[in-house]
């Protein structure tokens, strides 16, 4: 080929039809393309030293074909003979003759090739056919009639393998090898019997009688052929024959008689020639110079199927969308489109927008979404225009087929030339736009990039609050849709908020919608978000006030139930499979770090552990009212006070711990007084003055297995276990520091009697009606532990007391050295003996 070849604009790619090489005059077909836009060229290619003697007629169609420019002439981009790149003169005589000629064309296929693909096509698409054919023969006759009126030449070889055509069904003449004025040239005369077929050769020609066609006019000569080129096409296409009313014409053409051949522009005139076929065709080439109000006609009558049928992908693609893309911004092509800022809509011209957008799409239902590439290349700049237009109709028009774009349209694109416009619409004052902006984007948010995603996301923010109700139960279905495609950030941050807001919208199909989503987004939700956030807004639509409503309401609360029922069955089998060491519980009443400072009781010996059957409540208590009772009496002894033995009411062996008919009234102090009796723990309560500190005992009983308590043998420690640390007991003044003792305490202790002031003994059947079959025996205990005389001990109390309406009597603080003195004077603590068990349960506090 030569290395000046690449210096064409054009990439040479494989060779076509190989096999008609010879008939073409030596000349190679190549497929070509366009190396700055890929525009797809038509290349032949001859290599000098090949073509031997047929040398001098390729040569004279390589400079021939370079100076005809008509719309029917195949049109010629480039030319290059690689011996003479500069573009000068060449000639068989002057110069190298070892390089290659090349000659670059708009793109096409031969004619023969051409007519045997349409002979494959359906039957049903017949009469289209003939209207092809007869539109391509009519290019072929304007041609070979501007050569003879305008160009004042001879083709003088017409004929099926000197026609192209073109993807839009054009006829385009070439070969031009033995194009000669009139007279004939000596060229002409030299290679006619070379280059034409001789059954194309009228027969003058066939006889060399040259003075007979120099002595006729100059359309005789392609007369003849053109007349056999009509009945051969018709014979490759698999029609049949030369149609009736062009049968007259084509003999007329044949006709030895070399003056009586017609010249060949009259039969254009010819009824077969006007078909609908070929209207649409003219209309096309010369659109340009047609009116806006005749484009506005033209366009509108496309949407009618019959007229639409007319168009072939060839002819939709490469004519009619290039015309559609003039209106649209005159003086336009690809370069022109691309730049959106250059468009400016007025008045007329937006209604040839609107007829012309119908158009375009129709064109890319039909024909482009077989070719991805081609819809790529074609549809992404006019799209990029489109969406530039501030108009409300262009726009709503587009919208429309958004599902369309997104099918065919790369995800850069789509999200460049496609949502990044669109987002305009969220905006717009017109609330049909914002609705249509909303539908149209679902279908492109597969194809979003994070950062258009967030934008969406923060554009249904907005929607939610839309005064359209239509809009804001759109926009709910619309996140329920798309919660997928979120991130796990941007998902927790809308759906749930967005749900919950839409439940309180007052338009019934918004709730409806809402509960519908949360049902659909249900695995974006945990137990915990179900249990604590889903719920409680779904649960107030089970009373909506719509029966729709409330049935998916329940549909939803029924859904989640069985997802926490299985997760509660989970967490039950976990569980099991990991069990936890059961900590020893402690029963003491109330809390005790809550006492006053006091330090929580941990609880008896192991040797008194064995001893006791009872929990260590039990001995708690016990060992309490043990020592309460051992220093009210050694008070009592020590004061030689009256003390007033109460009558007391049993309780029976069915008694409860519960006593819900007790009523507690105010006292101002009490004291505690136990001992054991057949196995049972007994205490009593005694009101005391509040002068005095002599008190009363009163048993309160109750059957040991019940309270948790056990027998206890008291010793003969006076000072009942409170020697040993001086700071052990607060001495402080308090109210009642007794009503409440073991209130709370889960071993069931009953609740005391309740005494009035003066030791006087209240009615115990109002306060224990329910436990009035037997009476306790208030008897001394085993081992009393008393206190020195005149000393008052304040025991940390277990709950505030009820205060009394009696009048209490204040008693002085006594300060750590008078505490310190009182314990001295004390009567002496008696030491235990091994044989000897207190089981008070404070020996370890």
């Amino acid at each position: 080929m030569g290395n000046s070849a690449s210096s064409l604009p054009y990439a040479i790619g494989a060779e076509v039809d190989g096999q008609y090489r010879e008939v073409r005059g030596g000349w190679a077909l190549h497929e070509g393309s366009q190396k700055s836009n890929g525009t797809a060229v038509t290349v032949f290619q001859a290599h000098k030293p090949a073509l031997g003697g047929k040398l001098e007629p390729a040569l004279a169609h390589f400079s021939r074909c370079r100076t005809m420019m008509h719309p029917h002439i195949l049109k010629v981009l480039a030319t290059l003979d690689t011996d003479h790149p500069d573009g000068s003169t060449t000639s068989t005589s002057t110069g190298k003759m070892t390089g290659d000629i090349l000659i670059v064309t708009e793109h096409a296929m031969p004619l023969r090739t051409w007519l045997q693909q349409q002979a494959s096509r359906s039957s049903s698409s017949g009469n289209h056919q003939a209207d092809e054919l007869a539109w391509g023969l009519s290019n072929v006759i304007e041609a070979v009639h501007f050569l003879h009126t305008t160009a004042q030449l001879a083709h003088g070889n017409v004929c099926v393998d000197a026609i192209y055509v073109t993807r839009a069904g054009d006829y385009k003449l070439a070969d031009f090898r033995l194009a000669t004025p009139m007279p004939l040239s000596q060229h002409f005369v030299q290679w006619n019997s070379e280059c034409c077929p001789q059954n194309y050769q009228s027969p003058e020609r066939l006889n060399r009688d040259w003075n007979a066609i120099n002595g006729a006019a100059i359309h005789t000569m392609d007369s003849y052929s053109l007349g056999i080129l009509i009945k051969e096409v018709y014979s490759l296409a698999g029609m049949g024959g030369v149609p009736d009313k062009l049968q007259k014409a084509v003999q007329r053409l044949q006709t030895a008689n070399i003056k009586m051949r017609p010249r060949v522009g009259p039969l254009l005139k010819c009824p077969i020639f006007q078909n609908p076929y070929s209207t649409l065709q003219e209309f096309l080439n010369g659109i340009a110079t047609k009116t806006s109000d005749e484009k506005l006609v033209f366009y509108q009558s496309l949407h009618h199927d019959t007229k639409f049928s007319l168009l072939h992908k060839g002819l939709a693609t490469q004519k009619l969308w290039p015309a559609l893309l003039q209106t649209i911004a005159p003086g336009g092509g690809t370069s022109s489109v691309a730049s959106p800022s250059a468009v400016t809509l007025q008045d007329s011209q937006r209604r040839e927008v609107m007829a012309v957008l119908p158009v375009l799409f129709q064109i890319m239902e039909e024909f482009l979404v077989q070719d991805q590439e081609e819809f790529r290349k074609l549809v992404t700049p006019v799209i990029e225009l489109f969406f530039a237009i501030s108009d409300r109709g262009i726009r709503g028009a587009l919208l429309t087929k958004v599902p369309l774009l997104e099918k065919h349209l790369t995800p850069a694109k789509i999200n460049s030339a496609v949502f990044e416009p669109m987002c305009s619409g969220f905006l717009d004052s017109a609330a049909q736009l914002r609705e249509l902006t909303l539908k149209s984007t679902i279908v492109l948010v597969p194809h979003l990039s994070p950062a258009n995603l967030e934008k969406l996301v923060r554009y249904l923010v907005r929607l939610q609050g839309d005064a359209e109700s239509s809009i804001r139960t759109n926009t709910v279905i619309f996140i329920g849709k798309i919660a997928s495609h979120l991130s796990d950030t941007s998902r927790q941050r809308l759906i749930l908020p967005a749900f919950t807001r839409a439940m309180k919208d007052p338009f019934t199909p918004c709730r409806l919608a809402a509960l519908r989503a949360v049902l659909l987004c249900r695995v974006y939700f945990g137990p915990k978000d179900v249990a604590a956030k889903v719920l409680p807004c779904v649960v107030p639509h089970l009373m909506d006030s719509v029966q729709e409503v409330r049935k998916e309401a329940f549909a939803v609360v029924d859904e989640f139930m069985i997802v926490l029922r299985a997760e509660s069955q989970t967490m039950a089998l976990q569980e099991e499979s990991n069990p936890q060491p059961q900590q020893q519980k402690q029963q003491v009443p109330n809390d005790p770090q809550q006492q006053n400072g006091y330090s929580t009781f941990q609880g008896t010996t192991q040797q008194q552990s064995q001893q006791q059957a009872a929990p260590s409540s039990g001995n708690y208590l016990s060992g309490f009212s043990s020592w309460a009772a051992s220093a009210i009496t050694s008070s009592a002894k020590a004061n030689d006070s009256n003390v007033s033995h109460p009558t007391h009411n049993a309780m029976g062996p069915g008694g409860n711990s519960s006593m819900s008919s007790l009523s507690q009234q105010p006292q101002q102090a009490s004291s505690l007084s136990t001992r054991p009796l057949n196995n049972t723990a007994s205490m009593t309560t005694t009101t005391v003055t509040s002068t005095q500190t002599s008190m009363a005992s009163m048993t309160m009983g109750h059957q040991a297995p019940m309270m948790g308590m056990s027998n206890m043998n008291s010793g003969g420690d006076d000072s009942g276990g409170w020697s040993d640390d001086e700071d052990d007991i607060a001495l402080e003044e308090a109210e009642d520091p007794f009503a409440n003792i073991g209130k709370g305490n889960n071993s069931g202790m009953a609740k005391s009697h309740l005494l009035n002031h003066g030791g006087t003994t209240t009615n115990s059947h109002n306060l224990l009606d329910p436990f009035s079959s037997s009476a306790f025996d208030a008897k001394p205990a085993k081992s009393i532990r008393g206190l020195s005389t005149g000393k008052k001990l304040v025991l940390p109390s277990t709950s505030k007391v009820t205060k009394s309406t009696t009048a209490t009597t204040t008693t002085k603080k006594l300060s750590l050295a008078e505490r310190k003195a009182q314990r001295t004077a004390a009567a002496p603590v008696k030491k235990l003996t091994t044989q000897e068990d207190l089981t008070d349960g404070w020996d370890d506090f």
